[in-house]
């Protein structure tokens, strides 16, 4: 019976034998396969030079485009700082004319007020002359005057134009801004006559009740009125020859303006004849 060797034997001999069958075919390998050439070397040798010059013409050109990149990147920071100098002088000169500008408008503004202030006084004037001439409508309060033929229809008891003449410059003289006479505006030339029958106003005829109407303070118009000469007067028209006198105060009216025209001026005379023999 032959005797079997230990299982540990057996496996070492295994593995020196595959390693001894590798060791063996690797040389025979390397006993078939020729040698590398002095051609292939030197091939090899030329391809490593190209690469080496290659390289060496690379580091080159970058290092000439990097000193030409330096010298624009600095030829265009110069050119930034000239434009950058050149937009601040251009401000600053705009600066100086807006300061410029600025004082003529000062000096505009000034000259604007100046003017504004006299337009204001020329207008308040003219607005002045206006009621004064009675050629623009005006407005506010004062006193409405009706006067009238006494009822007994006596002659001596009839208003007559100078009657209505004196009653004017009356109000006039009591302060009356503007005043009417049967919605005729009255001027520094209006007229006020007998033309027939009829009492003529602005050359427009009237017929009784005459309606006189003036703006003027309420509060003191009609107590100055009759300080007046007018207000004597009618007061003596109303107790002795029954003429019709009736004041009453208004807290608004208007009265219509009268365009400028050449006509006689207001005349003043008292009463007369039969009045004055009483």
């Amino acid at each position: 019976m032959t005797r079997q060797p230990p299982p540990g034997d057996l496996l070492t001999r295994l593995a020196e034998q595959a390693l001894d069958d590798d060791y063996a075919t690797v040389a025979a390998r390397r006993g078939t396969d020729p040698a590398p050439s002095s051609g292939v070397r030197r091939a090899t040798l030329v391809v490593f030079c190209a690469a080496v010059a290659a390289l060496a013409v690379l580091l080159t050109v970058s290092a000439v485009q990097t000193r030409d990149s330096a010298g624009q990147v600095e030829a265009d920071r110069e050119a930034l700082i000239d434009r950058i100098k050149d937009e601040q002088d251009q401000v600053a000169a705009s600066q100086e004319q807006v300061e410029d500008l600025g004082a003529d408008v000062e000096v505009l503004r000034e000259s604007s007020l100046l003017l504004t202030n006299d337009v204001a006084a020329v207008e308040e004037q003219v607005e002045t002359l206006q009621m004064s001439t009675g050629t623009v409508p005006v407005s506010g309060p004062g006193v409405r005057i009706t006067v009238d033929d006494a009822p007994s229809g006596a002659a001596s008891g009839q208003i007559r134009d100078t009657d209505l003449q004196l009653l004017a410059n009356g109000l006039w003289q009591a302060g009356a801004e503007a005043v009417a006479v049967g919605g005729q505006r009255l001027t520094t030339r209006s007229a006020i006559r007998t033309a027939g029958q009829a009492i003529t106003v602005n050359y427009r005829s009237l017929s009784p009740p005459y309606v006189v109407t003036a703006i003027g303070d309420p509060a003191t118009l009609p107590a100055e009125l009759l300080e007046t000469s007018a207000g004597q007067a009618f007061t003596d028209l109303r107790a002795n020859f029954g003429v019709v006198f009736e004041l009453e105060t208004q807290e608004s009216m208007t009265l219509p303006g009268r365009p400028l025209g050449v006509t006689p001026a207001l005349g003043v005379s008292g009463p007369g004849d039969e009045r004055d023999a009483q």
